[in-house]
């Protein structure tokens, strides 16, 4: 059996607390880990976005999640031989993309070095525990309430560290 991811870790906690705020046991199941999650905040009386979908193996890395105002994102990180992250958005009950919000790419970042750096300036991972970009963007987005306001917060990333590279060229 493997080891638990972090993710895992948060879910167990989780089930705890949803018992001890309800009095009532979670019966979700770790296949989505993220409900948990749901259901704590649930079971305190506030609204948080959610994950619908979520694949991060060898052959997938995405992420689906549905913000408090009903609209709908798509996660998406490809690979060599043309390594990008893209957030789309989803239409027709999330099923269609239609339209990047904010897209990370090699043809933005210029060469492999420089995208692998710049992802890891616009999202460092945390100090206690190495994280996937598909994590750490899907935790970031999901404080955020609407598609506009994910916008804003990954192109403000991304303006910070543009800023920071013109202040370290003069």
């Amino acid at each position: 059996m493997p080891p638990r991811s972090r993710y895992t870790e948060q879910c167990v906690k989780s089930r705890e607390q949803v018992a001890r705020i309800s009095g009532a046991t979670c019966r979700l199941r770790l296949r989505c880990p993220i409900r948990c999650l749901a259901a704590l905040v649930a079971a305190e009386g506030d609204r948080m976005s959610a994950v619908i979908t979520y694949a991060n193996d060898a052959r997938r890395c995405f992420c689906q999640i549905k913000f408090d105002s009903g609209e709908r994102v798509l996660i998406s990180i490809a690979g060599m031989p043309k390594p990008s992250i893209k957030v789309m958005r989803l239409v027709l009950a999330g099923l269609v993309p239609m339209g990047n919000i904010w897209e990370h790419n090699l043809t933005i970042a210029g060469s492999l070095d420089n995208y692998v750096g710049q992802l890891l300036k616009m999202f460092p991972p945390d100090a206690d525990a190495s994280m996937h970009p598909l994590d750490i963007i899907r935790d970031l987005l999901l404080k955020c309430s609407s598609i506009e306001e994910a916008r804003r917060t990954l192109l403000e990333r991304q303006s910070q560290l543009l800023r920071e590279q013109h202040a370290r060229a003069d």
